[in-house]
């Protein structure tokens, strides 16, 4: 054996001892691949920045809700940053009772209402948006005007008309844009925020035009031209006083739940 590699042997040994903090080639490479520790206070401030992970803001909702447009439901779904879409059906009917130029009518209020629409939060935080869109209306209100007693008269523009002979009237006050524009405001889930369960709020106007009033006889006697012009001439004061304006306003109150 050499004197050299005696020396060499001997002098590893005591050269570690003497630098016990030099690093090795592993512990060098170990902060290039070790991840690197966030504190409790990091983590907390990273939470309220982003309270909510992407996955979580593209949840589908449903809204029922009880509005000036019936009973109802919708459903909506983000699809962008700061935009949901909404499409939404109500409906409802109730009897009422109303005159149009000193016949009473009994008749029956019918509500349908199907929407679609597009909502923008300026804020990802808060549910506050703004809302434009459309909906298919069928509002109307049906009634048929029936004598109580067939030995007394109708006045129909001024002439008398004996009630056996005009039987019923049928009326109908409709309005008359089927498709109906509609813009609002209101309040639903926040995109940014995870939330289950929040209120849902809606005000705005639709579109739907000046109503409108027909009233026709569904016997004989409407084939005389006389009562015919009568009958029109007294459907149009009718309608001159309908005093319904030409915008329909909404109001929906409800919960939206976030699947």
């Amino acid at each position: 054996m050499s004197l050299s590699f005696v020396l060499i042997s001997f002098a590893a040994p005591i050269a570690a001892q003497a630098n016990p903090m030099a690093p090795s080639e592993a512990e060098k490479l170990l902060p290039l691949s070790a991840p690197v520790l966030e504190s409790p206070v990091d983590v907390a401030q990273a939470a309220y920045e982003n309270p909510n992970p992407k996955s979580a803001q593209r949840r589908f909702e449903i809204s029922p809700n009880v509005s000036t447009l019936g009973l109802g439901a919708s459903v909506a779904f983000p699809v962008a940053n700061q935009l949901k879409v909404r499409a939404g059906f109500n409906t409802f009917s109730r009897g009422v009772d109303f005159s149009a130029n000193d016949i009473d009518y009994d008749g029956d209020l019918k509500l349908l209402n199907v929407s679609g629409g597009v909502e923008y939060y300026p804020s990802l935080k808060s549910g506050f948006f703004i809302t434009a869109g459309a909906a298919y209306q069928n509002n109307r209100v049906e009634g048929v005007g029936r004598p109580s007693d067939l030995t007394r008269t109708y006045t129909i523009n001024g002439r008398q008309y004996p009630a056996a002979l005009v039987g019923e009237l049928d009326a109908e006050i409709r309005l008359p844009n089927k498709i109906a524009p509609y813009v609002g405001i209101g309040y639903s889930s926040p995109i940014a925020i995870d939330r289950n369960l929040s209120l849902f709020a809606n005000l705005g106007v639709m579109f739907t035009g000046k109503a409108e009033l027909d009233i026709t006889s569904p016997n004989p006697i409407a084939n005389d031209p006389r009562f015919a012009a009568d009958l029109q001439r007294e459907v149009d004061k009718a309608r001159d006083d309908l005093n319904v304006p030409s915008v329909y306003p909404i109001f929906s109150l409800g919960l939206t739940y976030r699947f």
